[in-house]
Parts: C-alpha cells; structure tokens; sequence
C-alpha cells in the first residue's frame, strides 16, 4: 500500500513505478511493468498487488554489522515528478506504514509505543538501529546525524553510530552517557536504576549472571566473561573465540564515566518540487557511492547494497512557471522557438534561411 502526501497543494503530481525481475548487479530481465498516478489532492493513497512468493526481504541476509546480499527485487524505479503549474511543497511517499522519516520525530514515531516502558524504549530504538545499518563511514560527521544516516547513507562506523544511538535515545527522553572502551565506541542508556550497554555498531548485549539484566560496561571490565561468553559482531559473523576475547579487551577504563556526545540532530528532509522538477528513486547500484574504496571495510564498496537515485529538472521556458526555479534574471526573454534546421552533411553548403 503506497500512501502519499504533501503540505502544499500543486495542480498536479505525477507518481510513476516501475517493476521487474532483477538481481543484485544486474539489469531487468523480465518485460517492465509501469504504474502511473496523476495526483491532484494532498493526500492519496494507492495499491498494487505483486504477483509470486518471492521478494527483496526474503531474499536478504539479515541485517547488522556487515553488508547484506540480496539476491532478488521486484521493483526497479519510483520517479514522482511534479507536472502542475506550481511548487509542491515537502512530498513524501510512504510505502506499507513504513520509513516514514522526514524527522527524529517521525523516527520515534515509528520505532515507539505509547505503552512503552524506558528499557522496552531503550531496547526498541537499538534494535532499529542496528537493523537499519551496517559497517562503512563517509569519514566526516554526515552519517551521525540520525535522519541523514537513515535517508541517504544507509551505514556508520563505531564512532558514527555511538552518537547516532545516543540522539535517538535523547529524543526519547533517555539518560545517556558515552562509553569509555578503547580503539572503539558506545554509548550506555539508564533504566530501571542502572547503566546498560547497547552496543549498535558491534551488534551486542551482555548479560549479567542472572542471564536477564544486560550489564553495564562497568560490569564488563570487572568481569571480562562476560563479553567474552557473547557473540559479538552479528549474526552474519561466525562463531570465533578470539574476535570475542578480543571485544573483552577494549573495555578496561577504570575511572570516573561521565560525559555525553554532543548531537548532530538538525537535518530534516523537506523540499520543494518546482514545475518540470522530479526524484527517481532506484532500487540497483550503477556503481555510484559516498565515500572512499577501502578493503578495511570502513569504507563504502561498488559491491554492497547501494541504490542509487536521481534529480531530476526539465523546466519548459515557455511557460511563466519557470520563474519558480529562477534564482535571478538578467537581460533575457523568451521567444518563439524555431523549426529544426535539417541537418547538413559537411562541404555540402548551408540550408535555406
């Protein structure tokens, strides 16, 4: 189900969809099925019904620390175009209820219950976080901010992902303060009068030795066990006594803990769509990425699940509705376009005025 909506009304908006049968890193191989909406309302709301068993979620690896595979999807490009007279104003499609995240606001709107107790608040937004990223950076601060992280890049690094854990359990009204491990980092959340460790980035929670409570990082460098008897890094990682020996050992700080990281919240996604303006959205990768190519896997890869998109802006000058894209005009004016001159092979003079 395709909900669709925007805050300022335009005469028109053209949503179109394409759809499929590709693989990962391949074109379309089936005939191309389009579906088009002429939208004239603010709101709207439309179905299409997708034949066969077989979908991009159950054929993905589960999500965590590294970059999924997936080897099948049926939809190919979402282009919403605005074909009316006038600027619309924040258009935004919602498909099935979900990833409707213009703001942290929308975020939590999403991922919370109204019933919800601080832990299961706690609980709920590390669960999303870790499912909805995996282990790359663009190497500055655009994936720590929240909406930016979730709308555009799609992963982040320990340091990335600490402080975007951190603002979304802010917004929630959570008290948080960063951790203190070495060549590494977390962010711990109080509730139910104690500390825990929710580790997003390595994918982990360690339990204290009553197998319920999920321990502090204070409780890990007091008993290394701990960590070192919990699978670390996902659970597309295999099982590896050394990799969880190693997670032990980046906690030993001993001292005073105390401290936030500072929030990168700020970015929402609205825009504007002027008349002849439109955004593709595609679900393949044509090898276009944010980032630098590093074996590490700290940096983004041609081979993990990017989908690239487009902008798009074709404004017809003959029409006065042009000046909506127009930043300022000088000493120009419009004239009646001319026929196509014929074209004229070299040394065989020019045509006719």
């Amino acid at each position: 189900m395709f909900n669709f909506g925007w805050e300022s009304l335009g005469l028109a908006l053209a949503l179109g969809l394409v759809m499929g049968t590709w693989t990962s890193g391949e074109y379309p191989t089936s005939p191309l099925r389009r579906h088009t909406e002429t939208i004239t309302t603010n709101r709207h709301e439309y179905h299409l019904t997708l034949g066969g068993t077989m979908d991009g979620f159950n054929t993905r690896d589960p999500i965590g620390y590294q970059a999924w595979i997936q080897r099948f999807e049926p939809n190919v490009a979402v282009r919403l175009e605005n074909v009316g007279e006038v600027p619309v104003v924040n258009p935004w499609l919602v498909v099935n209820g979900k990833r409707h995240w213009r703001t942290v606001e929308d975020i939590l709107a999403e991922v919370l219950g109204p019933e919800m107790s601080e832990g299961e608040k706690a609980r709920a937004l590390w669960e999303f976080q870790r499912r909805h990223r995996f282990h790359a950076t663009t190497n500055d601060a655009e994936v720590r901010d929240p909406v930016k992280m979730l709308n555009v890049y799609g992963y982040t690094l320990c340091g990335d992902d600490a402080q975007v854990l951190c603002d979304l359990w802010r917004a929630a009204g959570l008290k948080v303060r960063r951790g203190w491990p070495t060549g590494h980092s977390t962010t711990e959340v109080w509730y139910e009068g104690r500390w825990h460790l929710l580790d997003g980035d390595e994918n982990i929670i360690c339990l204290l030795r009553d197998n319920e409570t999920i321990a502090s990082e204070e409780d890990i460098v007091r008993d290394h066990d701990l960590m070192k008897r919990t699978h670390t890094y996902g659970i597309l990682t295999p099982d590896d006594r050394f990799r969880d020996e190693f997670s032990a050992s980046l906690h030993t700080h001993e001292g005073e803990r105390q401290g936030e990281w500072r929030s990168h919240i700020g970015h929402r996604m609205y825009f504007t769509l002027r008349p002849g303006e439109a955004l593709v959205w595609r679900w393949d990768n044509v090898g276009r990425y944010h980032g630098r190519n590093l074996p590490t896997g700290r940096g983004p890869r041609e081979t993990q699940p990017f989908s690239n998109g487009r902008w798009l802006y074709h404004p017809d000058l003959r029409r006065e509705s042009y000046r909506f894209g127009v930043a300022e005009r000088k000493t120009c004016s419009r004239r009646p376009t001319r026929p196509n001159r014929p074209y004229i092979p070299a040394g065989q003079g020019n045509p006719p005025r």
